[in-house]
């Protein structure tokens, strides 16, 4: 794959995302619903519940 693809594909507009972080399933929950996209709670619930 030549190095420019992969570039374009996981480069990003630092300006857009000054506030992305990577938070862990637990870390989501215990963050204020409304912080956070409406269906995040839910969706983490449902994927805690898959992986166990």
């Amino acid at each position: 794959m030549p190095t420019e693809y992969a570039d374009a594909i996981t480069s990003y507009d630092q300006r857009e995302a000054a506030a992305v972080t990577w938070l862990s399933p637990r870390a989501v929950l215990g963050e204020p619903i409304e912080r956070l996209d409406p269906h995040m709670h839910r969706f983490t619930r449902k994927l805690i519940d898959v992986l166990g």
